[in-house]
């Protein structure tokens, strides 16, 4: 599962969230841009209600506020709201860019 959320914090550099809920850990995505772009940090977290805690604590955002989406295509940037894959991504060996 992933969800997003925009943060209204109106003097951070950080505009929105992604939150992935994935086989591999849950991990929180923050980006400086509102358009789907890359991240420019990147968190773990030991539960899907860390993530959402962390959240609620750092940026203000509550439950109501953040957007489910769809997952990732498989082998798919996990970090990116339209469906990216990369060349090489299933042998460990991505070409990205």
């Amino acid at each position: 599962m992933r969800f997003i959320a925009k943060v209204k914090i109106i003097d951070s550099n950080i505009k929105k969230l992604m939150i992935n809920d994935c086989k591999n850990g849950v991990f929180l995505f923050e980006y400086d841009i509102i358009d789907d772009g890359s991240y420019i940090n990147k968190y773990t977290f030991g539960s899907l209600e860390a993530a959402f805690e962390f959240c609620k604590e750092d940026y203000g955002i509550i439950g109501h506020e953040w957007k489910q989406i769809p997952d990732p295509l498989e082998q798919g940037q996990q970090d990116c709201i339209a469906p990216v894959r990369a060349v090489g991504r299933s042998t460990e060996n991505p070409q990205l860019g």
